[in-house]
């Protein structure tokens, strides 16, 4: 099976959304198929960019050129005082044109599409979201070449109209009519939160019927040995936007506590490091994982609002450590009641005391764990094909 995987933003950018296709990508891989990619030019000196996102090969990458509008937008060296201006200006002005735009600035990235595609045939196309741009380029790329493929899927990390994160101006109803728009022109839409799935299958019933749920895939199976710390030590690994999470019950939990906290990741909160609290922007994969080892308790906490949720609670799921979810938000019951069945995460409330107390179980317990097969690359590449049967 010949498969198009696009993404407006290159894989080689870190992202919990390339996190999540890096591993559908290997999962279709270990089934036997060829991939190819459709993405922007990655900018080297972006400081998103990061050389150990990519591990594998793939059949043909086809490129898009970036404009003016990207290049050096995200650059790791600005030294002058005008490369400093320059920057805040662009972040200025990357703000305001998505207030006034119902998607990302790559979306202008669709009327570039390569020739290098003119003449390719494939199975099938997945366009993989976000940004959201990446069908937008799909669509670009099936009108201009209607032979490129007979089957289109949509991979959607968040949603359109109840991403709780749009900052665009455009009220809702234009928001709908266009995501009703784009998801009609697609064969199937996979949507990685079985809550997502079920407000999208509401919202838009006469679409229900090519609306699927997959969860999100983890990369690899990790297999930690047992650490030897003189500290408890817990880790946790993505960012934590006040406006997304809530991170200082955790913080506050470990007050007067001998329990060490690695918190790795971006965010709007100011965190003074202690003698137990190590704080530190993101890091590269590679750091990340060396670290993971390291700790005794894997933390994930989930968002404020919205019906997504956050990667890294599958990502977690293919190492042998244990896992607290810290439950938050509207949908509390339905994040309980879905990841329960498996019987592998520790779950408690976001508020101090059941954080404490329930660390205090996963310490006492000292239980062993396996990874969860049903969220493995493979399995989950498996039933997508599978599923482009029905």
């Amino acid at each position: 099976m010949k498969i198009l995987y696009i993404t407006s933003v290159p894989l080689e950018y870190s992202s919990s959304a390339n996190m999540r296709n890096l591993a559908l990508i290997r999962g279709f891989q270990q089934l036997g198929f060829e991939i190819s990619t459709l993405s922007s030019i990655p900018e080297i000196e972006s400081s998103y960019y990061d050389k150990t996102m990519v591990r594998t090969d793939f059949k043909d990458r086809h490129w898009i050129e970036l404009g003016a509008v990207h290049t050096k937008f995200t650059s790791k060296k600005i030294e002058s005082a005008l490369d400093k201006l320059k920057a805040k200006l662009k972040v200025i002005a990357y703000k305001v044109y998505t207030r006034l735009s119902l998607y990302d600035s790559r979306a202008r990235l669709a009327k570039r599409i390569p020739v290098s595609l003119a003449n390719e045939e494939f199975d099938l196309i997945i366009s993989s979201s976000d940004p959201k741009s990446s069908h937008l380029i799909a669509e670009q790329l099936i009108t201009q070449y209607p032979n490129i493929t007979k089957l289109w899927y949509q991979y959607w990390g968040d949603p359109f109209a109840i991403d709780v994160n749009k900052n665009t101006l455009f009220p809702t109803w234009i928001v709908e009519r266009e995501e009703r728009r784009i998801l009609e022109k697609c064969h199937k839409s996979i949507y990685v939160s079985p809550i997502t799935h079920v407000v999208m299958q509401e919202k838009y019933p006469e679409l229900k019927k090519k609306m699927v749920f997959e969860p999100i895939p983890y990369n690899e199976q990790l297999f930690y040995k047992e650490t030897n710390n003189s500290q408890y030590t817990l880790g946790y690994f993505g960012d934590y936007f006040s406006k997304d999470r809530t991170i200082t019950p955790l913080i506050n939990s470990l007050t007067d506590s001998d329990i060490k906290l690695h918190l790795i990741g971006n965010s709007d909160i100011e965190i003074t490091n202690t003698h137990n609290i190590n704080s530190m922007s993101r890091q590269s994969i590679d750091f990340i994982r060396k670290l993971e080892a390291e700790v005794d308790l894997l933390i994930c906490v989930c968002n404020k609002k919205g019906t997504q949720i956050p990667g890294k609670i599958y990502h977690y799921s293919a190492t042998n450590k244990p896992i607290l979810l810290i439950v938050d938000g509207e949908y509390y019951t339905q994040l309980v009641n879905y990841f329960s069945q498996f019987e592998r995460y520790y779950i408690c409330e976001n508020n101090v005391n059941d954080i404490r107390k329930t660390i205090n179980e996963i310490m006492n317990l000292k239980q062993n764990f396996n990874p969860i097969n049903y969220f493995s690359p493979q399995t989950i590449a498996k039933r997508l094909v599978n599923n482009s049967n029905s």
